[in-house]
């Protein structure tokens, strides 16, 4: 995706945080760390930053997540859902006995490593010889209602502060191929291109794409 990106137009600046947003007639002014760009239309996608640029409240929960080998051979990857959230929990497994094991996604960052011990003992009734070789926290930002626990809809905002801005938060990563294009659709009034030619990475672009955490573990083992 990242290569038909950049063949259809696409320049990707990293290390170069946004600072300010300006207006300045028809256009955008983003004053970044290592320079500033022009544009007439801006989306700003970076999760929790999104507060500082509009008036937003964008609420951050904590998954524990714990990268593990040992896995019986027969497992499969499962999400345990029940009414008690304390029993609810997942694994993805992997190739040569490496998995994801977790569990819910807490408010308070205080609690995590508390349930930690306790996702993990749950996860050994099933597989009792799981061996864990990291943990790791995910960290996601959703925009809710008062009351609601989780929102896993993705957000296009117009801003309030600035003419022509948008807030987005993704929300769930399988709703991202619904949010690109009906933000094309909220921005110019009309339905995008249904076909493209499409690139494939020769390598140009990899250095771009992080690395998992299982993977990296996974190919030290």
């Amino acid at each position: 995706m990242v290569a038909t990106a950049a063949k259809n137009g696409l320049e990707i600046f990293t290390k170069n945080e946004l600072l300010e947003i300006k207006n300045s007639n028809n256009n955008i002014i983003a004053n970044c760390s290592n320079g500033n760009f022009q544009a007439k239309n801006m989306a700003v996608c970076s999760g929790g930053e999104i507060e500082k640029f509009s008036d937003l409240k964008i609420n951050k929960s904590y998954a524990p997540i714990a990268v593990v080998k040992n896995i019986k051979a027969d497992t499969e990857s499962f999400v345990e859902l029940d009414i008690f959230k304390k029993n609810c929990i997942n694994i993805v497994t992997k190739e040569k006995s490496f998995g994801l094991i977790g569990g819910i996604s807490l408010s308070k960052k205080n609690e995590v490593e508390k349930y930690f011990d306790f996702m993990i003992n749950e996860h050994k009734k099933i597989n009792p010889e799981i061996h864990v070789l990291e943990k790791y926290i995910g960290v996601k930002h959703e925009i809710s209602q008062k009351k609601e626990n989780r929102n896993y809809l993705f957000h296009i905002n117009p801003s309030k502060k600035y003419k022509n801005v948008w807030s987005v938060i993704p929300g769930k990563f399988t709703l991202a191929f619904s949010l690109a294009p009906e933000f094309y659709r909220v921005v110019y009034k009309k339905n995008p291109r249904k076909f493209f030619s499409t690139t494939s990475d020769t390598g140009a672009f990899s250095h771009l794409i992080e690395e998992t955490v299982w993977g990296e573990i996974q190919k030290k083992e």
